[in-house]
């Protein structure tokens, strides 16, 4: 399961509540998908921090270049990177065990929209990356 300890291993420019035991179940670029005890990853194109708090989101990967909204509450958890994309790109491939594109055991959901899987897009990298783990997984388990 990923948690909150994890990603701010990696991205330790953080503001609100610091909860290292918060578990994620899930995690979206998208503000409009349900996600409970959601990872929102601001974007550029998506940075609709009300409509992902509606949804379920429990914290944020927010880029330094986006003012956070006014209405976040002091104590959510905000964590700052300079570009949200690359971010979630590392945070995939150091946690790939921890993050699945299916429902599985106690690992987070990665859940994208039809949009952001347009071939030439780097959420497709990251949707590529889960992917192959998933196979290979699959492969293994075969195997045994």
């Amino acid at each position: 399961m990923l948690t909150y300890r994890d990603v701010v291993k990696l991205y330790p420019n953080t503001k609100g509540v610091k909860v290292s035991t918060l578990i994620y179940r899930s995690l979206s670029f998208d503000s409009s998908i349900e996600q409970e005890k959601g990872l929102f990853i601001a974007s550029n194109t998506d940075s609709n921090l009300l409509k992902a708090i509606g949804n379920g989101a429990v914290s944020t990967i927010w880029p330094r270049n986006i003012p956070i909204p006014a209405y976040t509450p002091n104590d959510f958890p905000v964590i700052y990177v300079d570009d949200s994309v690359e971010a979630m790109v590392k945070l995939v491939r150091k946690y790939t065990g921890k993050i699945t594109l299916n429902k599985c055991g106690e690992r987070a959901i990665m859940m994208f929209s039809e949009q952001n899987l347009q071939k030439d897009s780097i959420y497709y990298e990251i949707y590529c990356l889960l992917k192959e783990n998933e196979v290979s997984k699959e492969m293994r388990n075969e195997g045994q």
